[in-house]
């Protein structure tokens, strides 16, 4: 069988781009196919091309190009007349449009003869592939929590709705991450739950050699007792709350830094906002932002923190906190819905509006080993059924099903 694979997620989107480098690797496992990527991004990595069963295409795309940023300007102001449209009950017109808009690459993909294909996340494309595909739903937050403008500001919700009304009725399969998310699907857009597949996510670590321990990155000076929170700058990932902790902590004379990583520059970043906070509590030294970092970089700060600390208001799709499991790595999460369903022992869940509950929970996983080494086995009994391989003979059972259908 020959099944294909939308690659449109550059490193700055964070989640998106590592859930579809853990789809590419899984499919290096499932050898029985024929696979040709269609590449819109300048990300992919190298060993991909070198794959015996792969074909890449490098199509052009909104992230093909240098000025990926004027895009992202360009595309919310289409975003804001698309909405406009959408209001007036005049859909059909927003489809044509992008349609038209995304033609070239559109043509590639229908014209390439491919017996099925994937998307790892909605997109416009689905409107016009006239191939049967699968499509990844990672969360329906702007359903969930519209009050984040992140998630629904320059008319996103909107769009949302109108791929998703689409797509839960035209994909072969749907496939979510957990029970919570299942159940959005049905609630929010009326999904037949006959099509969804629940397929938790593997860490990304799991297709790192177990020899490699990780490499501190080079240009930067770790400190010697640090939390870690790797997130881009939105408000739904609760930043703030966490800065508020250490400024607590640095109160109380706790040496105890925080290392963010991830992009700053994104739509609706609260970069300037995080920054007047972190001068106002005097914790400039504490505080480090280490930007992209490589898999052996991450797995390096991952092994050497504390803990994860991830006050986010969103779950269960948060990448970090499986990374940290597959570590060993204790974990600070949110108390919220999703996360009572997954976590269980795991984790040590705290109210995301309480920096003081957040600052308690990192000092006595820093002082208690017993605690320590109890998350850390609890997170690691939840990874050891989430391997690679296990990712990709769930994939393998969906194409089977295609094949049969």
């Amino acid at each position: 069988m020959t099944i294909g694979f939308y690659f449109n997620t550059p490193k700055s989107t964070g989640g998106a781009y590592q859930y579809s480098l853990l789809f590419l690797d899984a499919l290096t496992y499932i050898k029985n196919n024929t696979y040709i990527i269609f590449n819109t991004t300048h990300d992919i990595p190298d060993r991909f091309y070198t794959q015996k069963n792969f074909l890449i295409l490098d199509i052009s795309g909104p992230f093909s190009t240098k000025q990926s940023r004027s895009y992202a300007h360009i595309s919310n102001m289409l975003n804001l007349i698309v909405t406009a449209f959408l209001r007036f009950h005049m859909g059909y017109i927003v489809v044509f449009f992008y349609k038209w808009l995304r033609r070239s690459t559109l043509d590639c993909i229908n014209s390439s003869k491919t017996d099925l294909i994937v998307f790892p996340l909605t997109t416009m494309e689905t409107f016009g592939c006239k191939i049967p595909y699968i499509l990844a739903v990672h969360d329906l937050q702007h359903k969930v929590n519209p009050q984040f403008k992140e998630l629904t500001g320059s008319g996103q919700s909107e769009i949302r709705d109108l791929r998703y009304n689409d797509e839960v009725k035209h994909a072969f399969r749907l496939l979510a991450q957990s029970q919570c998310g299942k159940a959005d699907i049905i609630r929010y857009y009326g999904a037949n739950p006959d099509k969804i597949r629940i397929l938790p996510y593997s860490p990304i670590f799991s297709f790192l050699s177990k020899h490699v321990k990780g490499a501190a990155p080079k240009k930067y000076r770790l400190p010697k007792h640090y939390v870690f929170y790797p997130a881009n700058y939105w408000s739904h990932k609760n930043h703030k709350n966490l800065i508020r902790a250490i400024g607590i902590l640095v109160k109380k004379q706790k040496e105890i830094h925080v290392i963010l990583t991830g992009t700053k520059s994104v739509d609706f970043s609260i970069q300037n906002e995080l920054n007047r906070e972190i001068k106002k509590l005097h914790v400039d030294t504490y505080v480090h932002h280490l930007g992209y970092l490589t898999p052996e970089e991450l797995k390096y700060i991952y092994i050497h923190a504390i803990a994860l600390a991830m006050p986010t208001y969103i779950g269960p799709v948060n990448l970090p906190v499986y990374e940290a499991w597959s570590l060993g790595t204790p974990v600070i999460t949110s108390d919220i819905r999703d996360y009572r369903e997954i976590a269980s022992d795991a984790a040590l869940l705290i109210d995301p509006d309480s920096p003081g509950e957040i600052a308690d929970a990192i000092v006595e996983i820093q002082q208690n080993k017993k605690l320590r080494k109890k998350l850390g086995c609890h997170g690691r009994t939840i990874i050891h059924k989430r391997t690679i391989k296990n990712f990709a003979r769930n994939v393998n059972t969906v194409f089977g099903e295609y094949i049969n259908f």
